[in-house]
């Protein structure tokens, strides 16, 4: 191989290399490597649809487990409203009644009224929360799925031979 075959193919070789590199640059640059957050009518959609959840998660804390789950519920109702979908939480007693009848509950059912501690705790939350019955006085839950189980069984359970 001549010296001026070197030349041209080294010099061919960087050329090369650099259009490859100005290629990727500008291809990196003007196509981004994902879509936009808003380009997805289907997340948009899971998020709208999540936002009473959300609100309920996110809600600010309280200065007791029972203000924390209010201040949850409450705003779980009012992103619902915002965002015209159905609440989670078809009512809610007024704060005083809410607080009255939470602190009357034993503490370990008072911290699994708050969504964050019953997400961390579902097992031993899901043993001690009272039946729906039980707490309508402070809220009530919109009906999804079947009814949940109640400690005790139904009357006509009971009273059947």
């Amino acid at each position: 191989m001549t010296n001026l075959e070197l030349k041209i193919g080294t010099f061919v070789a960087l050329a090369a290399a650099a259009l490859g590199l100005l290629a990727v640059r500008h291809w990196t640059k003007t196509k981004p490597a994902h879509p936009p957050a808003d380009a997805s009518p289907h997340r948009d959609s899971i998020d709208r649809a999540a936002v009473p959840l959300t609100a309920l998660f996110n809600a600010p804390e309280g200065s007791s487990p029972c203000e924390s789950a209010y201040n949850a519920i409450l705003a779980s109702r009012q992103a619902s409203e915002a965002a015209g979908k159905p609440p989670m939480y078809t009512a809610l007693a007024p704060k005083a009644d809410f607080m009255a009848h939470c602190e009357a509950l034993p503490p370990p059912v008072q911290s699994c009224m708050v969504a964050r501690y019953a997400a961390k705790h579902r097992d031993e939350c899901e043993r001690i929360l009272p039946a729906a019955e039980s707490v309508k006085d402070m809220f009530e839950v919109a009906p999804s799925g079947p009814p949940r189980a109640s400690a005790e069984p139904p009357a006509a359970a009971a009273s059947s031979p």
